[in-house]
């Protein structure tokens, strides 16, 4: 399964994905949320949790909080701060993307892995047009936000089927009625 790497903020999540890997998730600078640390907790169950931060004080800091609760998540320290900061700069953000990718290469990306969820089977769950049932089903996989993209991205980090997720709104909605597949 591909792995998730986790960064520190927007431009740095951007430049990841530039480089290729689907699964991203960025902490939004030194103050990691508990639904970011449960979220990532989930996926590690499946997936390698890639611990991608700037080489200085609060990546470090976010790295050790993480350890903390995912012991099995896997630091990279690729870039030395000593030497970031000859170029003025310390984050990875501002890394090349042929340094990001050498700093990845012991954990490729696939593009090939299926889906476990598709985007057409949100959409006939009504979750397009329900912000109410994608708030609850943030809530309950600690997903960050309650957009039809984020409910996709992150079902499929945690490897969710639909025929989980059915369940999922089945215990919890019992007044809805879900289209059979």
């Amino acid at each position: 399964m591909n792995p998730i790497i986790v960064v520190e903020g927007t431009t740095d999540f951007t430049k990841i994905k530039q480089v290729g890997y689907k699964y991203c998730v960025k902490t939004c600078g030194f103050c990691v949320s508990r639904e970011t640390i449960n979220f990532l907790k989930s996926c590690s169950i499946n997936r390698n949790i890639i611990l991608l931060l700037d080489p200085d004080g609060p990546g470090r800091n976010i790295a050790k909080k993480i350890k903390l609760y995912i012991p099995e998540a896997i630091v990279l320290d690729p870039f030395k701060a000593s030497e970031s900061k000859r170029h003025g700069k310390v984050g990875i953000a501002y890394r090349s993307i042929e340094d990001l990718k050498k700093a990845l290469i012991n954990y490729p990306y696939d593009d090939k892995e299926k889906e476990s969820i598709t985007r057409e089977e949100l959409v006939e769950l009504g979750l397009m047009g329900n912000k109410n049932l994608r708030i609850k089903i943030a809530t309950r996989y600690n997903i960050s936000s309650s957009s039809l993209n984020a409910i996709f991205e992150g079902l499929n980090m945690l490897n969710v089927t639909i025929k989980e997720l059915k369940g999922t709104i089945a215990v919890s909605y019992t007044h809805l009625t879900l289209p059979t597949t």
